[in-house]
């Protein structure tokens, strides 16, 4: 009688546990605070250490010389950054934040944000409203990868999350950005896929119904005439979605030339200049594959650009730049 009480015994202790460990586990994705609203972290894929070949010789002039590249091993967000996502971090931090007549979301000064849209509006409507000091999003929208959000607003987001959570949220460096779209040394065209005719089970492009006529592709059925709930089409062999079309995605550094990666350093052109990686909902397959590059000043809000995150394995160096020469150069976010 007694062995049978010990085993009863060892296997609610046994079960208890494991439920202890379960709740710690998923704690981790929602966290209640007494002073902060819930936030949410976002799914992650492990992208392993590896070396490729970033950029395109036959590419736009940006994008050439193609050279070697070694990235450290780092977590990607598994989708874009949502609506209801960037909602929560802005009424996080509304204390900071004031919004213009003009629609303009500052935080401590900085451009982070614009409630209006004004370039390439059709049929636009308001998916971000701000009303006696509250942000909510608009009906239906909450899975909507945001836009309208600056490089300054990203990177915010991004230190706001790391800040919460206690874990090393940052937006991707650009070889990042290209190694995991491209799957790593294979090195797809776009993401997941580089057969063209197979695209639109992959990514969200101007199509034959895209809103904007005068850019459609019209060989391209997604379905989708703008933007799609994030995760609406296949992942790439990483599990990453959304890396071709949908919203371009903001990467971490200033731009720069592959021609000023010199001697271990990279020399900043302008270090107001970010770069945008992925091609959107706006883009033919011609300006949206892995290696196609676009630039913009940090402060600027396009209907067609969001973002996602990467995070860092503990406190390591976002990654390490290697020349055909052999030097190295290390290229991180930058912070605010």
């Amino acid at each position: 009688m007694e062995t049978t009480l010990q085993s009863v015994a060892s296997g609610f202790t046994k079960l208890l546990w494991a439920s202890i460990i379960l709740l710690a586990t998923q704690a981790t994705r929602f966290v209640p605070s007494e002073n902060k609203p819930l936030f949410s972290e976002p799914e992650v894929a492990l992208i392993s250490e590896g070396k490729f070949i970033m950029g395109n010789d036959k590419g736009a002039s940006v994008e050439a010389p193609a050279h070697q590249v070694v990235v450290r091993s780092f977590y990607m967000a598994k989708y874009e950054v949502s609506n209801a996502e960037f909602v929560t971090f802005l009424n996080a931090e509304k204390d900071r934040i004031n919004v213009t007549e003009e629609g303009e979301v500052l935080y401590n000064h900085l451009k982070i944000a614009s409630l209006k849209c004004e370039h390439a509006c059709v049929g636009w409507e308001p998916e971000i409203l701000y009303d006696s000091g509250q942000f909510k999003v608009a009906e239906g929208k909450k899975s909507y990868p945001v836009v309208l959000v600056s490089w300054f607003g990203a990177q915010k987001y991004a230190d706001w999350l790391a800040r919460v959570s206690g874990r090393p949220y940052r937006l991707p460096t650009e070889a990042e950005w290209e190694y995991a779209a491209g799957e790593g040394k294979r090195h797809l065209k776009w993401a997941g896929v580089s057969k063209i005719a197979r695209l639109s089970e992959y990514a969200n492009l101007c199509d034959n119904g895209c809103l904007v006529k005068e850019w459609r592709y019209k060989n391209l059925h997604d379905g989708f005439p703008g933007r799609a709930p994030v995760g609406s089409f296949k992942p790439n062999a990483f599990g990453l979605y959304d890396m071709t079309g949908n919203v371009s995605e903001w990467c971490g550094e200033s731009f720069y030339l592959y021609t000023t990666q010199k001697e271990g350093e990279l020399t900043i052109p302008d270090p107001y200049q970010h770069t945008i990686r992925g091609g959107s909902w706006l883009n033919t397959p011609r300006g949206a594959t892995t290696t196609v590059r676009f630039t913009a000043q940090a402060e600027q809000c396009d209907v067609s650009v969001g973002f996602r995150l990467a995070r860092s394995i503990s406190s390591q160096t976002p990654a390490t730049i290697t020349n055909q020469a052999g030097s190295t150069a290390q290229s991180g976010p930058g912070s605010l």
